[in-house]
């Protein structure tokens, strides 16, 4: 048993470490700009700068390494989106860490597949 976990902790480090590459990359070309009153997302290219606010930067990321964005609480309070994707949290504010991790200090609420529809649109 312990070989099978060794075998999968090998070849799932490399998927993990090139999402961790892309957020580090994302990370560094980002820059944070408040949403005015349309609140549209857009997707732009993290391989140059780019700005915009949580969901832009979580669905940027997302054209990256796919995954789900979420609506969270930051600190429990202050809304949030964030990069869910194999059980890591993808955020523009944290390092990297597991969903047990997040929820610690913050609470995941839905993804935001579940509110298309309800005047939120992605642009791009």
């Amino acid at each position: 048993m312990k070989y099978i976990m060794l075998m999968i902790m090998l070849f799932a480090a490399p998927v993990y470490g090139s999402d961790i590459a892309f957020h580090a990359k994302a990370l560094d070309n980002f820059i944070y700009v408040a949403d005015d009153e349309s609140n549209e997302w857009s997707r732009y290219d993290t391989d140059s700068e780019f700005y915009g606010d949580c969901e832009d930067f979580a669905f940027s990321l997302q054209q990256d390494i796919g995954g789900k964005v979420y609506y969270t609480f930051l600190n429990k309070s202050l809304p949030h989106a964030v990069l869910v994707k194999d059980g890591l949290v993808y955020d523009m504010d944290y390092n990297v860490v597991t969903v047990a991790q997040y929820q610690k200090t913050n609470t995941i609420l839905f993804s935001t597949e579940m509110v298309y529809g309800y005047g939120y649109k992605v642009t791009k």
